[in-house]
């Protein structure tokens, strides 16, 4: 493990410390996940339009049909917009670190390999995103699944695109 640790830190400016980056980027993501579970609310909501009670008993309403999915996630991944833009916030701070923390920036101008400074300012921050936009994948294939599952196939609109 401690050699991936070493590994990693090639990735980064010289000085920031690795546990905090991966740390703060953790706790981003779990917040922009906890909000999108905006569907669960907006889907149960659509779920409960497909019913009325009769008798004590939930009752399928003839003809309904549940919201289109689409309708459905606007909305709901503004946490992953808020993370992605922060990692471009937090591209710009690794590059100013070499100024004003580590002091390192004339070496890194002054090393053979020219890709050395933009990698160890982006590398961290394109990885956040493209996790980011994985989550997000992720995501709404779950919440489609949910969807498709837990709504009544005859309550299925046509038009699901």
């Amino acid at each position: 493990m401690a050699k991936r640790k070493t590994d990693m830190k090639r990735y980064l400016p010289l000085g920031v410390p690795m546990d905090k980056v991966l740390s703060y980027f953790g706790l981003g993501l779990i917040a922009a996940s906890l909000v999108s579970l905006q569907f669960v609310a907006r889907y149960s909501k659509a779920l409960d339009a497909l019913y009325y009670w009769q008798n004590k008993k939930r009752v399928l309403r003839p003809g309904a049909v549940i919201t289109p999915f689409f309708s459905l996630i606007p909305g709901i991944y503004w946490g992953f917009y808020v993370l992605m833009a922060a990692m471009a916030v937090v591209a710009v701070g690794f590059y100013f670190w070499h100024y004003h923390q580590s002091r390192s920036i004339y070496t890194m101008r002054r090393l053979p390999h020219a890709e050395e400074l933009p990698r160890r300012c982006l590398a961290a921050p394109l990885a956040g995103v493209i996790l980011s936009l994985l989550t997000m994948a992720i995501l709404t294939a779950l919440y489609y699944l949910i969807y498709r599952c837990a709504t009544p196939a005859q309550c299925l609109n046509p038009q699901l695109w």
